[in-house]
């Protein structure tokens, strides 16, 4: 096609000129901006846009005719936002948009975080209306932020569901989170300035890793220490070790080189499928410029 001749030139012209990977993706991303155009000169595109345009509401019926102002604003908490933080139009159109996708990818079982939940209601209570397919909805728990809980912000009028989602990790906050992409340095630093009260299993997030990641990725989990502070320990389930510690048999600083260990050994493969594939690697310096908005 004449937009895979594109992408061979500019590769062609790469290798000429001796660019970097990224210095390339720079490059495909000008030339896209710069040369490509709208659905207009594509007429199955013009079709599907014209489609999916009615289904989101084109005044006469959809999702958006089947919902309503209030509603909108309730859904607000799938942006991380709630009503007091609505500035924007568009604000009330994405979680309208979100559920649109919903019916327009037919889908049958529906898993997303516990953030996301109030965009499944929504899904449900338009499919009633409209009498279209009704999605089952599977809501996950959310890993809490490495920095610990944090106060109540009005996403729920449950007070643990808001809590979940008020303290949930966030790619906009570095620190909070582990990223597949994270070294081991930073790994180990992350971990070792982690929120970790000693004794306390409830809203830790040290624990939360070990009960959410490593214990359905591993069997067990070997933690190293001096013969004076009792010496090496392996417990063989999250139960075993949550006992361990908030009996104060376990030292918060002990469990947190365990921790980043093991996260580490999780998160090496596709660390390495980022640094060792090209294309892969030139997605992730995609991402990895694109703004932060919040």
């Amino acid at each position: 096609t004449a937009l895979e001749h594109v992408w061979r030139q500019l590769k062609s012209d790469a290798k000429r000129k001796g660019w970097t990977e990224r210095q390339l993706f720079k490059r495909e991303v000008e030339v896209a901006t710069d040369c490509f155009r709208g659905i207009d000169k594509d007429a199955f595109l013009a079709k599907v846009c014209k489609a999916y345009m009615a289904l989101v509401g084109d005044g006469r019926g959809g999702v958006f005719c089947a919902n309503s102002l209030a509603r909108a604003r309730r859904a607000l908490t799938i942006m991380g936002r709630t009503s007091k933080d609505l500035v924007e139009t568009s604000q009330l159109l994405y979680p309208m948009m979100q559920v649109a996708d919903i019916f327009w990818l037919e889908v049958d079982i529906c898993q997303l975080g516990l953030d996301q939940r109030r965009a499944n209601i929504l899904a449900r209570e338009i499919a009633e209306k409209l009498k279209w397919k009704k999605p089952v909805a599977v809501h996950h728990h959310l890993l809490m932020s490495l920095q610990g809980a944090r106060e109540l912000e009005g996403y729920d009028e449950n007070a643990s569901i808001d809590r979940e989602i008020a303290s949930k990790m966030s790619k906009s906050k570095p620190e909070s989170s582990i990223f597949v992409h994270d070294s081991t340095a930073e790994i180990r630093r992350k971990v070792e300035n982690a929120f970790c009260p000693a004794r306390v299993a409830e809203n830790n997030p040290i624990l939360e890793y070990c009960r959410y990641i490593i214990f359905r990725k591993v069997k067990s989990l070997r933690v190293s220490r001096p013969d004076k502070y009792g010496g090496s320990v392996t417990f063989a389930s999250y139960r075993e070790l949550e006992r361990a510690y908030t009996e104060g048999k376990l030292h918060p600083s002990d469990l947190k080189k365990a921790v980043a260990s093991a996260m580490d050994e999780i998160i090496r493969p596709v660390r390495e499928h980022f640094e060792n594939d090209p294309q892969a690697r030139r997605l992730y310096e995609y991402v990895k410029s694109a703004e932060i908005t919040r």
